[in-house]
């Protein structure tokens, strides 16, 4: 009986083990259930599987993760985590660009980032984006260059400062006559805008004349219709006038231009009388001397030049009276002063911001109105609502009693005023306090008269104090929160402008008691000490010298002169100017730097002498390049081959330029501009043709509505654009992100407009600080927000150089790392590349020391040949 009992047993364990082995799985439970989506690799699974299987699913391409089914009682389990896109990391800065994720949320696959390049600046990479992909981001980083102006070409009696031939945007060039006898016509200053284009024309000097003015109630008598210099000019006036100036009127220079000195005119002669009246002169005298009177300005102290009676650019020096002693000069202007400061007495003010001013009253003042601090706007170029500090003990304006009146009316003495309510109301009160007074500091919004809970307000520090701590205090149950929010005052960074010491500086605002030591670049007994931060000042314990430079050299027929600086000292630069009929070889302006003058004084030549050293200098060169023993060396080098072959393409690009057809570009034009006398703007247009502009509807013409191809092959005038108005959605900011530039609500916004943005000091900005309405009606970036800054990973690596200390894995915002060359290489940029939230930023490269061939030559040749004429003459 018991081996029949032990016989069942086992056979009904083994039937259950059969059973629940028997109880698989299938793919398309899997597939609808609650652990599937999208992101897995199926192909290859089987349709079904046992009990007790384990499967590991894969991921799609461009997904990773570690995922695995088992089969238990015919129920999936799962195990390991699911597919989630692969990171491809940062996507890489662009130098002069900046970047924001137009397709995905992070930097994932299947993400988009694109670049835009800032103003002035152009794309010249084929694709200005980049894509997450499964193995990481396609392409490479765009490029965007500066917009670089065309060359300008004046005669050789037109001095050039600056460089005209190969400027970027901004740089600017200035004109003036070599020879005082003549005078400048057009620009007397152009610069480089952000379309590649220079701002007026070509100047050229000519020989000084004056042609025949218009002369109200006056005749010019004679018939010439110009005059050269130092003649003069014969005119009478009509009947009951005459001549405003007994002078004779000359043609002469006057400053740039050729003018009439005195300007030739005619007034009545007819005596203006005035008799003395008991109500005063009559008729009122109605001349005004150009001259001002002793100013007048409230709560003001004049410290300098205080007298009764002004002339024309007279200056006074004046202290206001209030806590900060600040100092103004003000300046007598055809018989009104200007550069009287807008102050508050017994207060101070911040910003603008916004148009707005916020400002409040010093200890032992308030405002007249509510609250302890206020704001004005600007309007028509007044400030308004800018009121005045008030004794503590005396009362402000008339409150404004609902349903009731104030009997008497509040006035700066009054102590004490009844309410009086309307028929049919009675009296409440609501006590309520406005948000505590932070000294040195202003809240960064309108004046309320109660604040619900969970109220905010942001405080905001007067120029030269920074926040200590936080700076938004919250509204709790009808309690402000207590936090001790300071301003205290900051030294900006030492100011070394004269080259004359050396130290570190890591930072941009520096506390009280903050110190830096310096090394004085000089060679001095005492050639180091510290300036340390007081009060908002940089105190140094030793006067580095600035360091001099020899006297110039002189040059024969031509003389310098000091155009930047006051002496022969580091930052001074001189310019040689040759005399008349003499042209300067070499470089006309040298700087005086840490080693000296950066080049040596060039040689004044006649032009035929210059013309014939020129020739040589050109022979010279074709034999060096052809007739050298080296050559066989150079041409044995694959990089000699390449540098022979770059410099005769230099050569036969000049030859083709001689013989070529001069046409004008049109280049791209804007979307809105109508042009009328071209087919294609793709096809060049022959010197001569003219072009007509307009603008479509809503536009409006930026620029001349004609320009004419000229022999030169430029444009009389610059092709003009279009830009218009546009109502652009401004959208939900961020509460702690403060934009200036916003216009007022509803208003059309102007091409061209731009908002700039700024967050609260413990937050980083993301995203572009400024933007800018463009011609299409969109913002050139969208609109940034606030966050807590983060730290970084490690730095990225520099070809041919290494971090100076060991990498760590992670380091804290605004954390820097220096970086040093490998032997025979030196640093371009650099040396630090800082942490700024999340990203590392800092440009720099190692570089080979050795000179290559094609640059020595091509220096060379760019300093001799500057211009198509010169090259026409060496040629023919």
């Amino acid at each position: 009986m018991h081996v029949i009992t032990n016989t069942c047993v086992l056979f009904l364990w083994m039937h259950l083990v059969t059973f629940v082995q028997s109880q698989g799985c299938t793919l398309q439970e899997f597939i609808d259930g609650r652990h599937y989506d999208s992101n897995f690799d199926i192909t290859g699974l089987e349709a079904s599987y046992a009990g007790g299987r384990q499967v590991r699913v894969g991921c799609n391409i461009g997904y990773t993760g570690f995922f695995k089914l088992i089969c238990v009682e015919g129920q999936w389990q799962t195990r390991g985590s699911k597919c989630q896109p692969k990171s491809c990391g940062h996507p890489g800065d662009a130098q002069f660009a900046d970047f924001h994720l137009e397709e995905g949320d992070d930097f994932v696959f299947g993400s988009k980032v694109v670049y835009t390049c800032h103003k002035g600046y152009q794309m010249v990479s084929r694709t200005k984006f980049r894509r997450c992909m499964a193995e990481g981001w396609d392409g490479v980083v765009p490029v965007c260059e500066a917009q670089q102006c065309p060359v300008i070409h004046v005669g050789s009696n037109v001095q050039v400062i600056g460089d005209p031939e190969e400027a970027n945007y901004g740089n600017v060039v200035r004109f003036r006559c070599k020879s005082s006898s003549e005078v400048l016509e057009g620009s007397a200053e152009m610069y480089c805008d952000e379309n590649g284009q220079w701002s007026g024309t070509e100047p050229k000097c000519t020989e000084i004349k004056c042609t025949v003015p218009r002369i109200e109630h006056g005749v010019v008598l004679g018939g010439v219709q110009e005059y050269k210099e130092n003649q003069v000019l014969n005119y009478r006036c009509d009947p009951q006038y005459k001549r405003a100036e007994e002078r004779q009127s000359r043609c002469l220079k006057v400053g740039t231009k050729a003018e009439w000195s005195p300007t030739p005119a005619c007034e009545s002669n007819r005596t203006n009388q005035a008799t003395c009246t008991r109500d005063g002169w009559t008729p009122k005298p109605l001349c005004k001397g150009t001259y001002c009177t002793k100013p007048n300005i409230e709560n003001a102290e004049f410290t300098y030049n205080l007298r009764d009676r002004y002339s024309h650019n007279d200056r006074v020096h004046y202290t206001c009276r209030n806590s900060n002693r600040n100092t103004f000069t003000i300046t007598c202007i055809e018989g009104d002063w200007t550069g009287i400061k807008t102050v508050v007495p017994n207060g101070f003010v911040v910003g603008p911001y916004q148009d707005k001013l916020y400002y409040t009253c010093d200890d032992g003042y308030k405002l007249f109105t509510k609250g302890w601090w206020a704001e004005a706007r600007c309007i028509g170029g007044v400030w308004s609502g800018l009121n005045q500090c008030i004794d503590k003990r005396f009362c402000g304006e008339t409150p404004v009693i609902p349903n009731g009146k104030v009997s008497p009316p509040v006035t700066g003495a009054a102590y004490s005023s009844n309410i009086i309510c309307n028929e049919g109301y009675y009296k409440i009160f609501i006590a309520t306090d406005p948000p505590p007074k932070i000294q040195n500091a202003v809240v960064l919004s309108s004046y309320q008269k109660e604040y619900l809970s969970d109220s905010e307000v942001t405080y905001w520090c007067r120029d030269k104090f920074i926040m200590k701590g936080e700076d938004t205090i919250k509204c709790n149950n009808g309690q402000w929160e207590e936090k001790n929010i300071m301003c205290i005052r900051y030294c900006d960074k030492l100011n070394n402008e004269k080259q004359s010491m050396n130290f570190t500086s890591d930072k941009d605002k520096y506390l009280d008691g903050d110190v830096i030591e310096y090394q004085c670049i000089i060679p001095d007994p005492v050639a180091k000490g510290s300036a340390t931060c007081v009060d908002g000042k940089w105190n140094k314990t030793v006067e580095c010298k600035v360091k001099p430079c020899p006297r110039p050299d002189e040059t024969p027929n031509g003389s310098y002169q000091i155009i930047e600086g006051e002496d022969f000292v580091f930052g001074t630069a001189i310019q040689y100017v040759c005399d008349q009929g003499y042209q300067v070889v070499g470089d006309d302006t040298l700087n005086c730097n840490l080693d000296g003058w950066t080049g040596k004084a060039p040689t004044c030549k006649r032009k035929s002498q210059y013309q014939q050293q020129l020739c040589f200098e050109f022979r010279q060169l074709i034999s060096i390049l052809f007739c050298s023993v080296d050559m066989r060396v150079l041409v044995s080098t694959l990089r000699g081959f390449v540098d022979i072959i770059f410099f005769l393409s230099i050569l036969s690009g000049f030859y083709l330029s001689l013989f070529s057809v001069i046409t004008c570009e049109v280049g791209v034009l804007h979307p809105n501009l109508i042009v009328t006398g071209i087919i294609s703007a793709s096809e060049p247009v022959q010197v001569g043709y003219k072009l007509q502009f307009d603008c479509s509807r809503d536009f409006h013409l930026d620029g001349s509505n004609e320009t004419e191809c000229l022999p030169t092959g430029q444009w009389s005038a610059p092709i003009p654009t279009c830009s218009g108005t546009f109502t652009l959605f401004i959208g939900k900011m961020h509460p702690r992100l403060f934009v200036a530039g916003l216009p007022p609500p509803n208003e059309r916004i102007k091409t061209g407009h731009k908002l700039q943005f700024q967050c609260s000091n413990d937050l980083t900005l993301n995203g572009s600080e400024k933007i800018e309405c463009l011609q299409t009606g969109q913002w050139s970036a969208p609109f940034p927000t606030c966050s807590a800054p983060v730290g970084c990973g490690k730095p990225p690596p520099l070809a041919d150089g290494d971090t100076k200390e060991t990498v760590v894995f992670q380091y804290r915002h605004n954390a820097k790392v220096e970086y040093i060359c490998q032997n025979v290489y030196h640093m371009e940029g650099g040396p630090f590349k800082t942490c700024k939230n999340g990203e590392w930023i800092g440009q720099m490269r190692c570089l080979s020391n050795k000179l290559q061939f094609h640059e020595c030559y091509t220096t060379d040749f760019r300093k001799h040949f500057q211009s198509l004429e010169m090259l026409k003459i060496l040629l023919f």
